[in-house]
């Protein structure tokens, strides 16, 4: 995951989410360093959905130009919401944005299945020398 702050953020929008749709890659941004918003994939997306228990957020769709304008005022207007938007561009879904405590959920799901995998890895090579 790479953190960049809102003023990169703003400059290279358009190639932010080309990364996120085309390389699944996640980033945060930052406001006075500070994590605010992530722009994460559709499939991250799907697994937060699917862990939500809360029954609190809907996804209400953006387009690429409508988050350029926010990202240009406060960034409250994401990271508070409770929403998580869809961004497309000619009627093609891309990525998401979520507010920065749901890439956080993301991340401890990453650190768990390493730790499992790990683990499992470490169970087969001893039963092997075994």
């Amino acid at each position: 995951m790479e953190r960049i702050p809102v003023q990169e953020a703003r400059r290279n929008f358009s190639d932010i989410v080309q990364l996120v749709n085309n390389a699944k890659q996640r980033f945060l941004i930052q406001e006075y360093k500070t994590d605010r918003v992530g722009v994460i994939p559709l499939e991250d997306l799907a697994l937060l959905e699917g862990i939500c228990t809360d029954g609190k957020k809907t996804i209400r769709r953006l387009t690429t130009a409508d988050v350029e304008q926010h990202l240009n005022g406060d960034l409250s207007f994401f990271s508070e919401s409770t929403e998580w938007f869809v961004l497309h561009e000619s009627g093609e879904d891309l990525a998401a944005l979520v507010p920065h405590r749901d890439v956080q959920v993301l991340e401890g799901l990453d650190q768990r299945i390493d730790l499992e995998a790990a683990k499992r890895l470490l169970d087969a090579q001893v039963g092997e020398e075994q």
